[in-house]
């Protein structure tokens, strides 16, 4: 049986984990707990680098759900708008005097959307896998 998700809950869903990304993005963290963040490592990783590709993982997964792009143009341009998310969340730091720029958080945020893409097509239990088309 397949449950139906009304669009207005996907939407929500969607544009709250967007809104999360911007606040994340220009809140004003206290130097002392971004100093912390940056001393902790996981397997030779900096926290705050795991963290931005954590963050974004979900975003095309989200995006797909939410549009169900048709096959593979669809998915291309959901790709792009995602790596183009990705992007402004860290280059809006650059215009935000309390915040800082780093190109590695950069890397960090495009590779999470790529590896979210990649999990959710080869995710047996994702819709896109179902339709074999990647």
């Amino acid at each position: 049986m397949k449950i139906r998700i009304p669009l207005l809950f996907k939407r929500v869903i969607f544009f709250t984990y967007i809104l999360a990304i911007i606040v994340v993005a220009v809140f004003p963290f206290s130097a002392a707990d971004v100093g912390a963040m940056n001393r902790v490592y996981v397997m030779s990783f900096r926290l705050d680098h795991l963290l931005h590709l954590l963050a974004f993982i979900p975003l095309y997964p989200l995006g797909s759900w939410l549009f169900q792009p048709k096959p593979w143009k669809g998915r291309v341009y959901l790709l792009l708008a995602g790596l183009v998310i990705a992007s402004s969340a860290e280059f809006i730091q650059y215009f935000i005097d309390y915040r800082a720029y780093n190109p590695v958080d950069l890397i960090s945020n495009l590779a999470g959307v790529l590896l979210g893409a990649i999990i959710h097509h080869i995710n047996p239990f994702s819709a896109a896998s179902r339709r074999h088309y990647f």
